[in-house]
Parts: structure tokens; sequence; C-alpha cells
């Protein structure tokens, strides 16, 4: 007779265990110590075999006889039930062998490889703080929408808002980079595409980094001209409106990189942010710099060299200290030179993708850089 949710409820322990029928092989056991099972009996191959589902109710009548006609469907088609929960078995403990933890160090190792090495290494620290620690031991299959969520979200409740969009890229680069080799990873999407970023991470009013207008830059290049300070530093800050690259690109910069018999300056992708190697022409007064400051620093490795030794440069808080001692603390930053040779070389007329190309820009798709070395 078949079961029903009345009967197994009113089914009690007893002094050995009892097997009650439903048929098409289902059959529900109740122990000694009252726990009900949920059992298939059937035959393959000439083999009585017996698999368990769970326990009543946690498993309920009705989902233990749908389980049952999917097994008996199976066998139908000559596949052995007991096989496949093995298989299942060892397909679940591979996906969760492969951890987010695990594609995230794929995906670095294969992407520092397109990006400066400190970009890298920035990138690598969010990973080792802001998103490893909660989410690394999860199956990256498995990751969810409220996981990554959960990560950016730490950043937005201490403030860091520019730092949650980050993390939020890094999480989907990974995943992205995990569903395109599902076959190991066994992750068939990047559910981070379902999140809208802006409805989740608050927006805040972007600050320009502080600078004069142009119609200032004459009194601003006097002041630089009698400033007392070291005179690397001094040919630094004059260098600064006729090259109009990153602060740290120029006091980064190295004597090999300077082609002065073709008025060049090559800058490697390991120092750039886009990731590519950036071309810088210079005029005959940037020349005349280069050797004025050659004179001064051309014996070693940097154009300007850290007074601390050990091989170092100058520091980004030489720039800002000596503009401050000028009188323009607040007003102008060594990022404000690039604004303002934006500002100005639009004005001129210049066409935007030669401006966005020599502020180190990414202009174009991947293919499209690769090919312009302009």
């Amino acid at each position: 007779m078949k079961l029903n949710d009345n009967k197994i409820r009113a089914m009690k322990a007893a002094k050995k265990s009892q097997k009650f029928t439903d048929g098409g092989g289902l059959q529900l056991l109740v122990h000694v110590n009252g726990s009900k099972y949920f059992q298939f009996r059937y035959s393959f191959e000439k083999k009585d075999k017996l698999l368990s589902f769970g326990t009543y109710p946690e498993i309920s009548l009705l989902e233990a006889r749908e389980k049952a006609f999917e097994l008996r469907k199976q066998i139908a088609k000559d596949v052995d039930p007991a096989l496949t929960r093995e298989l299942e078995k060892e397909l679940g403990l591979e996906i969760k062998a492969n951890t987010f933890n695990m594609w995230s160090e794929k995906w670095h190792s294969h992407w520092k490889n397109s990006v400066s090495e400190p970009h890298a290494d920035y990138t690598n620290r969010r990973l080792f703080i802001d998103i490893n620690p909660f989410i690394g031991d999860l199956a990256v299959a498995k990751v969810s929408v409220k996981d990554i969520k959960s990560v950016f979200n730490r950043c937005v409740e201490r403030g860091a808002l520019d730092m949650a969009a980050r993390v939020y890229q890094i999480v989907s680069a990974v995943l992205q980079y995990a569903a395109e080799h599902s076959d190991k990873s066994h992750c068939e999407r990047n559910v981070a595409k379902d999140i809208k970023l802006s409805a989740n991470v608050p927006h805040r009013d972007r600050k320009n980094y502080a600078r004069l207008p142009s119609s200032e830059l004459p009194a601003l290049m006097r002041a630089i001209e009698a400033y007392s300070g070291t005179p690397a530093t001094r040919i630094a800050l004059k260098l600064m409106p006729l090259v109009f690259v990153r602060t740290s690109e120029l006091i980064e910069s190295e004597w090999a990189e300077i082609e002065f018999e073709n008025n060049l300056w090559r800058i490697p992708k390991e120092r750039m942010k886009s990731g590519s190697e950036h071309l810088v022409p210079l005029a005959e007064q940037t020349i005349e710099l280069l050797k004025t400051l050659q004179m001064v620093t051309g014996h070693g490795k940097h154009l300007f060299p850290s007074r601390m030794g050990e091989g170092k440069c100058m520091s980004n808080n030489t720039i800002l200290k000596a503009l401050a001692t000028m009188g323009y603390k607040h007003e102008m930053t060594g990022h404000g030179f690039r604004g303002m040779a934006r500002t100005e070389l639009g004005e001129m007329g210049y066409p935007r993708e030669w401006m966005e190309i020599q502020l180190a820009h990414l202009v174009g798709d991947e293919t499209e850089r690769a090919y312009n070395k302009a």
C-alpha cells in the first residue's frame, strides 16, 4: 500500500528497523531511534542495489517520489544511478577544489604581463587584502552576486568608494577568466555582470588635481626659474609643462630611456600605467634642459636621483613641497601640468586622439593600440 504523510507521521520507533514500501522501488526505512530514511531499491545488470535519498520530513514524500521517477528513467536508459551519483560526487569535489583564490592566481599570472609592475602589485594587494580573505575559499563556480556585493560593500562601508569599484572590477575579471576556461574551472558564466555597480556604490563627485588657470602659467614659470632649491628639482619643474607626463613617470625616468640623437624619450611599458610603451617627442628646449641636467646627475641611473642614495629616485613630495615653497600650495600639483596641457592643446585645435595619446591615455581597441606606435 502506498505511503502518505499521515501514515509516515504515525510511524513509531520499534525494537527493529522497519521498511515501508511506496512502489516503484521507493521505500521508507524507520530506524530503531525513530529517524526515517527514504531509499530506492533497484536491480542493475542482475545486481540488487540500494540508494538513500535523505530523511523525512527534510525530504518530502513528493520529492522522494520525483527522485525515484528520475532514477527509473536513468535505469531505462541503461544508466546505473549509483555510478551517476559517484560521478556527481567526484564532480562536486572537483568544483569545490577550483576555488576563487586558485583562479585569481591564474588570472593575475596571465594578466600581469600586460600592465605595469606597480599596477600589477597594487591589484595583487587588493586580492590579498580586500577579496580573497572573504571569497577566496569559495568554489569559483559557486560565487554568487550576494558574495560579490558583500566584498565590495566592505569598501563602501569604510568610505573607500573608488576602492569598491576597483574591487568589483578585479572580481569580475577573475570570474570572466574562469568562465573562459570553464572546462577546467566549471564556472559557466561571470555572474558579476549581473551587478549594476552604479546602483550599489554611491556616487562621489570627482575632484580634479589642483591646477592653475593657463593665464597664470607665465608667472609660475618665472617662479620656477627663481626657485632656490636644487638644480634637479628646478629642472624637473621646468620639464613638466614641456612633456606633461605623470609625476611618477618623470621622477622615475632613467638616462637609458633618453634618445638624444632622435630627440625622443622612450618610456618602457613596465613604468606606464597603461602597460604600453610611451613615446615622448623632445623639443629643443627640453633637450637643452636634459643636457644641463646630465652634467648634474648623468653619472647615475636616474635623471632625478634621491638624495637618500641607494639607487632611489626623487620623491613626489619633493615636487609638491617645491610648489608650496613658491606659494602654490593647494593651487598647483605635478599632475596639474597635464590638465593644463590638455586644456591648452584643445584650445589650439589639436585632434583629440593626438592629445589623448600624448597624455598616455588609451585610445582605440586593444588591436589598434598594439599596432599603433605613433
